[in-house]
């Protein structure tokens, strides 16, 4: 999964959770770590510091309680290597003639 898409399904599930009333129960939650059902993959994402990871964790749990920070990781790592970012392929062209999406 690319970078992009993943920031897509992140976002999704943010909205959709906001629209359902689920945010407000995640972020209740996220006060309250022995609550979080995806404590062990955060944890297993954070432990192995990769775009990758972080991406696998957020498909898994996209309105999870450590989701924003994950993506704010993804970000982090992103900004720091921007190699680690996986092109899409076959999307809409960006800025630099690369895929956009």
């Amino acid at each position: 999964m690319t970078f992009w898409r993943s920031v897509h399904l992140g976002l999704r599930g943010l909205l959709v959770a906001a629209a359902t009333g689920a945010a407000s129960g995640a972020s209740a939650q996220s006060t309250d770590p022995a609550a979080c059902a995806d404590d062990a993959a955060w944890e297993a994402a954070r432990s192995a510091g990769t775009v990758d990871a972080l991406q696998r964790y957020l498909e898994a749990y996209p309105v999870g309680c450590h989701a924003g920070e994950a993506f704010r990781l993804i970000v982090t790592l992103s900004e720091a290597d921007p190699a680690s970012i996986e092109p899409a392929a076959g999307g809409p062209a960006g800025p630099d003639g690369g895929d956009l999406y």
